[in-house]
């Protein structure tokens, strides 16, 4: 998701979300989450948010320390690793529709 995108929904995750890997080459967010997860199979149809985990995907897993420009935005722990699917699709829902004061969409 774009870094812009995803400093909101990990915002709104707060101590829920699980391991986060940042890129800043092309600023991105990656949560790791149960491959296929239903919950977030309706974000496929929106081309802010990039879906993977099928046997032809790949996912460039950084160090443990940040001295590149891939990183864990929040490091694994062994209670820490995967997001939970319905959570985190409720709060990307939530940050791509959000609505101004006004209601008009952002």
């Amino acid at each position: 998701m774009p870094l812009h995108l995803g400093n909101r929904v990990l915002a709104q995750l707060g101590d829920t979300s699980g391991a986060v890997i940042q890129e800043d080459i092309e600023p991105h967010l990656t949560w790791l989450i149960e491959p296929n997860a239903p919950a977030v199979q309706h974000l496929r149809a929106d081309d802010r948010c990039t879906l993977a985990g099928d046997d032809g995907s790949f996912l460039f897993v950084p160090g443990m320390t940040r001295d590149h420009l891939v990183w864990w935005r929040i490091t694994p722990e062994p209670d820490r690793l995967l997001t939970d699917a319905p959570r985190l699709a409720d709060a990307i829902t939530t940050t791509l529709h959000h609505r101004t004061p006004g209601g008009a969409a952002r």
